[in-house]
This record gives structure tokens, C-alpha cells and sequence, in this order.
């Protein structure tokens, strides 16, 4: 399950870049935290530095 919210998270991250909007930016955020809630593992936000 937290895979799938970190491949949610990453694909609303790029959407948010893509169209320039922060309501996608947030979900994108949200998911990434509800998968290291499951994971505990605080490297997921990596992802958004690439």
C-alpha cells in the first residue's frame, strides 16, 4: 500500500509541475505523508528533489 502512495504522490508531484498547480502540489504531499507513515521511512521525500 505505501508504494502505491509514494507512485500517487510522485505522479501528483509531476502534474502540480506540469500545470503549475498547488491544489495537486498538496495532494501530492499528502500521499507522500500517509506513505512514510506506513513505511517509516523519512527518505520518500527524496523523490521530490529530483
Amino acid at each position: 500500500m505505501a508504494r502505491i502512495l509514494i507512485s500517487l504522490g510522485w505522479a501528483y508531484y509531476k502534474k502540480a509541475q506540469i500545470e503549475e498547480r498547488d491544489d495537486y502540489l498538496f495532494m501530492a504531499l499528502q500521499k507522500l505523508e500517509e506513505a512514510i507513515k506506513l513505511l517509516e521511512d523519512p527518505y520518500i521525500f527524496e523523490h521530490l528533489e529530483t
